[in-house]
């Protein structure tokens, strides 16, 4: 009972969240990265490619941020919008919707790019729906059920299902909508004049779990075999094409958890390498971050980048997070501090209320992994990008 009420205590009292933190790599004196307006401006031509994450979309994203876009360029007063739910014309699961804008005379675009793969999941996590029948919820605390439906049942699920024997089926939606953005801005740049013809630029807004799952099926695309040479190449332009890519709720450091081998386990080459690697700190190398399958594809999609006469020329990496998400992380200190200005961390409240007294605070787990579309302070980041010392409407910490 004194549980209760302790738990109804804490309910009743509420205060607002207005966190904001931007941390990057610790030697930079230079922590700032471009938003979708200064790229539109260098490039006059964008892919925007939004990927869902655990249990699909939540809070009618992406379209609040999609409108929000739009809103800055009315210059683009022509579009057109299409479902693609047949890939190279099979009956697949998966739907890419894709919405193109541009201006009269073809001289700037952007191109919305909206992934759902959610389809492929769907019926194997019905299985857990037996967890709904009466006999159990009537025994469950009502905010509990829908906790266990809500962030287990529909979400974790899918985390379980891409760390086991299904992450391929989960990954062929990505690929099937890779080619497909692909044969498009194909189409699309026949089609602009010439003097206006330019390679488009992409901006990729993924959500949880979607941030690894792109990673994941660009590194498999890659590393496919030599008679696959049609998807490498469109992996190598898609990963060469991408200028900016914003990781809301990223989930990568987790994954990489689950793959990592016991030292014992691995062969004495590998234990020395990883005992010399080892930082007195305990902290993990660059190398050892990147040794397991996740964090290796987030690692090979900056190499691939590299050309031998230019290093300069990297996409920034920035990852959102509300600091109380109990299910995002930061990006590794480690990438941050060996690519310098890539890899950006930024801590933003999603959740806007915290309820209970003093330290003993709490906010509703969902309303901190969901919701960045339609949050100001993501949206002004993803549009504006972030300079320090510029004034963006909120404090900033460091």
């Amino acid at each position: 009972m004194s549980y209760i009420l302790l738990i109804a205590l804490a309910l009743s009292a509420c205060s607002t969240l207005n966190e904001f933190a931007v941390f990057g790599d610790q030697n930079s004196s230079k922590l700032s990265f471009d938003g979708i307006k200064q790229m539109f401006q260098k490039k006059k031509h964008l892919n925007i490619i939004f990927i869902h994450g655990m249990s699909g979309y939540s809070n009618s994203d992406p379209e609040p941020l999609i409108d929000r876009i739009k809103l800055q360029y009315p210059q683009l007063t022509q579009s057109e919008k299409i479902e693609v739910t047949k890939f190279n014309n099979k009956n697949t699961k998966g739907k890419l919707v894709i919405e193109k804008t541009w201006s009269e005379n073809k001289e700037e675009s952007i191109h919305y790019y909206t992934l759902y793969w959610q389809d492929v999941v769907r019926d194997h996590k019905s299985l857990l729906n037996e967890d709904k029948e009466i006999k159990y919820t009537d025994l469950r605390l009502d905010l509990m059920n829908r906790i266990k439906q809500g962030l287990l049942n529909n979400a974790l699920a899918d985390v379980a299902l891409y760390m086991g024997k299904y992450k391929s089926a989960m990954q062929r939606p990505i690929q099937n909508a890779l080619k497909e953005i692909d044969k498009q801005n194909t189409r699309f740049s026949l089609n602009v004049k010439a003097k206006a013809k330019r390679k488009s630029s992409n901006v990729l807004i993924t959500f949880s779990l979607g941030s690894t799952m792109l990673f994941d099926t660009l590194d498999k695309m890659n590393r496919g075999p030599i008679s696959n040479r049609t998807s490498k190449n469109i992996a190598r332009r898609f990963t060469n094409q991408t200028r900016l890519f914003f990781m809301l709720a990223n989930q990568i450091p987790i994954i990489h958890l689950s793959e990592i081998e016991p030292p014992i386990q691995s062969r004495s080459k590998k234990i020395k390498k990883w005992e010399k690697n080892k930082s007195t700190d305990n902290a993990e190398s660059a190398q050892q971050i990147c040794s397991t399958s996740s964090t290796k594809a987030l690692c090979n999609f900056i190499s691939n980048r590299i050309q031998p006469k230019d290093k300069t020329n990297l996409p920034w990496i920035i990852a959102i997070s509300d600091p109380n998400d109990l299910l995002s992380y930061p990006i590794f200190n480690t990438l941050r501090d060996n690519y310098p200005n890539t890899f950006i961390s930024v801590y933003t409240s999603i959740a806007k209320k915290a309820y209970g007294f003093s330290k003993y605070k709490i906010v509703i787990p969902k309303k901190a992994h969901t919701g960045y579309g339609t949050d100001e302070k993501t949206i002004q980041l993803i549009l504006n990008g972030y300079r320090p010392h510029k004034t963006l409407g909120f404090e900033i910490n460091h």
